[in-house]
């Protein structure tokens, strides 16, 4: 009996609510349900009175709902109203959402490989139906921790790369936050990193396409900082291989051209460096047209901008050589200009790119331009520049290839002078450089002559300094191993090298590369007649 007269009471409250004209949530019709609430239901909680939204809590805001149903229904119950459960139920089931992903995250990133592997196919699989604002909104901030091992990092760029092709255009709000996290990646020095940020990156912007990753991309092309713009100059060119160089021309053209900052054309010209360096001669068809985006860089008022321009224009001239040489040949005259005006690094990247397009020259061009380079690297030699130096070493080695190069001047000149030069304690340290050092001694070795290198080679392999001895000892070593034939060397010349052989190995002399006893027994064996009479200390 109390549940009829209940529900009469709560139906009689349905009709008298629907009667109220232009039903919103004002005070006064608060006041007028309120009341009706008085009437109907006395001694209730407040639960069922009208509650303005959004301005109470959690809990009031369920409660609304509750009344709002009965307004908007007729004739119905709230509890049978589709409506309030689905709007009651959507909180929860955001939560089970995520708690899920999160799940699937922690054995992505601490589990066992096979907790990680179904993991990962769950993830994938589910990318849809999580949506990219979940996934981003846990992945992005485990990105960004500072404990973060390059393991971790790789299995959650993983992430991003598995659900990219699924979720496709839904990731476009979401490129520019994507790069800030993945664009470090491409300078990093770990060469598998470099791989997976371009993967990243060229599937992105499959996904997405070429206007969103260029919005995206635009805001750091003239920022200050260079680390963001070399970042950026990187992405766009992987940008551009993906998706097409045709596609990305013009915007490189306006960025090279630009005028309201040198760091805009700074980076347009790197973006050209670097697509270079990813196509190698696959850049051939473009050839031209980069050539002529960039070649009013040698004349700008900037040297960074004019020193990126000559750097850039050697590489394309090394990654399409010897198809594309031709293109090249307008430059001449404007680097030469540039060289004569040049100073430190302008200088060394302008003479770089000047080697590489040499073989456009003709054959008076060509031994005047050589002449020309040698007196500058005559002056230039003894510069304690690194950078310059690898530049010199580099035009050596080109010199030593070719045969219109007067062999009487580069000896006198430039080999003269370069052991002094470049055979020293902190020059061998760098590795890198004692590779090329290495190199350019063997390549003058086929200019000048084996006899007189070793010769030259004898003072420092008698040096106090094991460093240099174990240097002098490796190339040595090099040049016997390379020669078809026995080098006709002096006796008096084979007797101080064997004399201090014996005297090192005496002491029980371990060199850096461990080439001293392969050295000595080769060269006791090459030299056998004059060896005779060491053979008993031995």
């Amino acid at each position: 009996m109390c549940e009829s007269s209940g529900l009469s009471k709560k139906t009689s409250l349905i009709n008298d609510i629907n009667k109220l004209n232009e039903w919103d949530y004002t005070q006064e019709n608060e006041i007028s349900v309120n009341t009706l609430l008085d009437k109907y239901l006395p001694g209730e909680s407040d639960g069922f009175r009208i509650i303005r939204l959004l301005k109470k809590s959690r809990q009031e805001s369920k409660e609304n709902l509750i009344v709002q149903s009965i307004s908007n229904s007729k004739n119905k119950s709230p509890y049978q109203n589709k409506e309030y459960f689905e709007q009651k139920s959507k909180p929860k089931f955001l939560e089970i959402k995520e708690q899920k992903l999160l799940k699937l995250l922690l054995k992505i990133k601490n589990g066992l490989p096979l907790q990680r592997k179904t993991a990962f196919k769950q993830i994938s699989a589910k990318a849809l139906e999580f949506g990219p604002s979940v996934i981003f909104h846990h992945v992005f901030p485990l990105m960004l921790l500072p404990n973060l091992d390059d393991h971790e990092r790789h299995l959650l760029v993983k992430v991003i790369d598995r659900i990219l092709l699924k979720l496709k255009t839904l990731m476009r709000p979401y490129v520019s936050k994507i790069l800030i996290i993945i664009e470090p990646l491409l300078l990093e020095d770990d060469y598998f990193a470099r791989i997976e940020a371009r993967e990243i990156i060229a599937s992105l912007s499959k996904a997405v396409g070429l206007a969103s990753m260029l919005s995206a991309l635009r805001p750091d092309i003239d920022n200050t900082d260079e680390f963001v713009r070399i970042s950026c100059a990187r992405s766009l060119s992987v940008v551009a291989v993906s998706l097409g160089v045709n596609n990305i021309i013009p915007f490189i053209e306006a960025v090279c051209k630009s005028k309201k900052s040198w760091q805009a054309r700074h980076t347009g010209i790197k973006i050209v460096q670097h697509i270079a360096n990813l196509m190698r001669l696959g850049v051939l068809p473009y050839l031209n047209k980069f050539v002529e985006i960039i070649k009013h860089g040698l004349l700008d008022e900037n040297i960074r901008v004019k020193t990126l321009t000559a750097l850039t224009i050697s590489t394309l001239a090394e990654v399409t050589y010897p198809y594309g040489v031709r293109c090249f040949k307008p430059l001449v005259e404007i680097l030469w200009k540039s060289i004569i005006l040049a100073q430190g690094k302008v200088l060394a990247a302008c003479l770089k790119a000047l080697i590489n397009i040499f073989q456009v020259l003709d054959l008076q061009s060509s031994f005047y331009y050589s002449s020309e380079i040698m007196k500058i690297l005559k002056r230039e030699i003894l510069n304690p520049n690194i950078e310059i130096k690898k530049i010199i070493l580099r035009i050596i080695i080109n010199f030593c290839e070719n045969s219109n190069i007067n062999q009487k001047s580069f000896r006198d000149d430039i080999y003269s002078r370069f052991f002094l030069s470049f055979i020293n304690t902190r020059i061998l340290s760098d590795r890198k450089m004692a590779l090329i050092i290495k190199k350019t001694i063997l390549y003058l070795t086929k200019k000048i002559n084996s006899t007189i290198v070793i010769q030259d080679l004898l003072n420092y392999y008698k040096s106090q300094n094991k460093k240099i001895k174990s240097f002098a000892i490796g190339v040595m070593s090099e040049i016997l191993t390379k020669s078809e034939n026995t080098v006709n060397l002096p006796s008096n010349t084979i007797k101080l090298i064997l004399k201090h052989s014996l005297f090192l190995f005496t002491n029980n002399f371990i060199d850096d590369n461990n080439h001293f006893i392969d050295f000595f027994g080769m060269f006791m064996v090459r030299y056998d007649k004059e060896s005779q009479g060491f053979f008993e200390q031995v």
